[in-house]
């Protein structure tokens, strides 16, 4: 789990119609103009309650920033397989400021 990147989004969240996620739910989401944390999770996701707890408990304390009234969530990538629990996916956190 890392820090990726810190991202600012104003648009439309849809899943990819490739993804497999996309077969089993489909889904689109507005998401509303935000600053996010987005930490990458490259780990089997059996062990994600492990890096939202190091984001929680490790990174956003020690980061000086503070969480804003707005979704979380986790955006999965073209090469996850819900049926393994592998590839990649990102957790976004909002942030305030």
């Amino acid at each position: 789990m890392a820090c990726a990147a810190m991202a600012t989004t104003s648009a439309i969240l849809i899943t990819s119609p490739r993804s497999p996620i996309f077969r089993i739910c489909p889904a689109r989401l507005r998401i509303p103009t935000q600053r996010y944390a987005v930490f990458s999770h490259r780990d089997p996701v059996s062990s994600i309650r492990r890096t939202w707890k190091t984001i929680w408990a490790k990174w956003l304390p020690e980061s000086g920033l503070e969480v804003a009234d707005a979704p979380s969530f986790e955006r999965y990538g073209e090469t996850f397989d819900p049926r393994s629990g592998t590839g990649w996916f990102e957790i976004w956190i909002p942030l305030k400021g």
